[in-house]
């Protein structure tokens, strides 16, 4: 390929970086005189006012009401609502023997 003895290859490198880290400026800069996708002081096309709930852990020691999972709970006991937009909390990790231990 004949056209790298035209130019040098470093200098179109470094002028390609130049050339895309302008471009890149350029947009991101348009991008923030709109006011739809202005990410620093626009409402993110928001107008309504949102509620955030956050659920609050009982205090250590503090007696809760029995739930499904609680010693002499009965049987017919219906499992507890998730809260809408929660995740489900992931299974805990099953405790490893020590005979079952890789030596």
């Amino acid at each position: 390929m004949k056209i790298w003895l035209i130019f040098d290859p470093r200098r179109a490198l470094i002028g390609l970086a130049a050339f895309l880290l302008v471009l890149a400026l350029l947009i991101h800069f348009v991008l923030l005189g709109t006011d739809k996708y202005n990410w620093l002081d626009g409402d993110f096309g928001r107008t309504e006012q949102v509620d955030v709930v956050v659920p609050v852990m009982p205090a250590q020691g503090m007696q809760t009401a029995p739930g499904p999972m609680a010693p002499g709970a009965a049987t017919d006991a219906q499992p507890m609502q998730q809260a809408p937009g929660m995740a489900a909390s992931p299974a805990p990790a099953p405790a490893v023997a020590p005979s079952d231990a890789v030596q």
